[in-house]
């Protein structure tokens, strides 16, 4: 049988369902900690607000004790990876990995600072009542138990790392409507981490292919600002790629 609902993290409710296996009731607790790292973040308004909306569908045997789930989501505010009000912070991963992760991790992704990063810089950095370094223990924490490989671990972080240099990627006009990266230092990094290769990344956000019909396409150049919103758009589209991925392979473990 299945039943539909939003699970609510905050109520103790669903943690007294009669449940088929242990192991399954401490995979699905230490789930949370992914999603308030990789989806929450701090707004003006509140302490925290979730930046996903999502439901789960609970798997019962013939004796009504949950024996599996299945989470579905359906909106990530993918737009606060690169936009942040006054007051705001952007999702908790960003910092917790700045703040928390070993200095040969942060070597190993080419980090610096919290203020070195555009994405995370333009407000405030902190939550109140909120310990980052303690918050990533947290997090590799849940990763162990859902049983995440070291390799699907350091993708995760990889990709995370890879979007905040991709914030860093600043152009400067060279011609009417043409631009071009304007310190490679910040580009490196981003195409590094994102295993690609360095000539491809610039040319992805600094031109777009023209189509017309009955004609081959045509490279067109971007002006400075439509490079930055090219810039934006591929870091929206990469760390939401990452996330849908996450809710897959969070289902693998606790389906």
């Amino acid at each position: 049988q299945v039943r539909l609902f939003a699970p609510n993290f905050a109520s103790n409710t669903w943690r007294r369902l009669p449940i088929l296996k242990a192991e399954w009731r401490k995979k699905y607790c230490l789930q949370t900690p992914l999603w308030r790292h990789l989806v929450m973040r701090r707004p003006r308004e509140t302490t925290t607000r979730v930046a996903l909306a999502n439901t789960s569908r609970f798997f019962f045997d013939k004796r009504m004790r949950i024996c599996g789930s299945n989470i579905q989501n359906y909106l990530l505010e993918k737009s606060r990876v690169v936009v942040l009000g006054p007051g705001e912070r952007n999702y908790h991963i960003f910092y917790q990995l700045l703040r928390g992760g070993s200095d040969d991790l942060k070597r190993n992704l080419m980090l610096g600072d919290l203020d070195d990063y555009h994405y995370i810089n333009q407000s405030e950095t902190g939550v109140d009542g909120m310990d980052d370094v303690e918050e990533w223990r947290t997090l590799m924490k849940s990763f162990e138990t859902l049983e995440f490989t070291k390799k699907e671990q350091n993708d995760v972080l990889r990709i995370t790392a890879g979007v905040l240099h991709m914030g860093n990627i600043a152009f400067k006009s060279t011609g009417d409507r043409k631009c071009g990266v304007k310190q490679r230092s910040n580009l490196s990094p981003a195409a590094k981490l994102f295993e690609v290769d360095e000539r491809q990344l610039e040319k992805v956000v600094t031109t777009r292919m023209l189509r017309l019909r009955g004609q081959d396409p045509i490279e067109v150049g971007l002006s400075v600002e439509e490079a930055t919103a090219a810039r934006d758009a591929l870091s929206k589209f990469i760390y939401e790629h990452m996330f849908d991925w996450l809710v897959k392979r969070i289902n693998k473990s606790i389906g």
